[in-house]
């Protein structure tokens, strides 16, 4: 994993810009939207990826849903025990602050 502070470290100078060097990096990152059909297309695709390239790592973003279901705790569960190499993240909810 490739931290902010790496990041800085590898950076250079050219031509007075700056250019940030990134090492080459095996890991796909795919947000879900908020809906149990967009999870399950994102895993479909992230077997598929791994399938043609094992050395992969798969992460899958998705967003708090409304209303916990227990179909979607199972699933990324059974999903995660039968292919480690794709990891899940659910993102907190956002509060939006209007007019400040």
């Amino acid at each position: 994993h490739l931290s902010i502070s790496d990041a800085a470290k590898a950076r250079s100078i050219v031509g007075g810009a700056v250019v940030v060097e990134f090492p080459s990096m095996e890991r796909v990152v795919f947000y879900a939207l908020p809906a149990v059909g967009h999870l399950m297309s994102m895993v479909e695709l992230g077997k598929l990826l791994l399938s043609q390239n094992p050395s992969l790592s798969i992460t899958i973003l998705s967003p708090t849903l409304p209303v916990e279901h227990n179909l979607v705790s199972s699933y990324i569960s059974s999903v995660s025990s039968v292919f480690p190499a794709i990891t899940f993240h659910t993102l907190p909810p956002v509060s939006l602050l209007l007019g400040t």
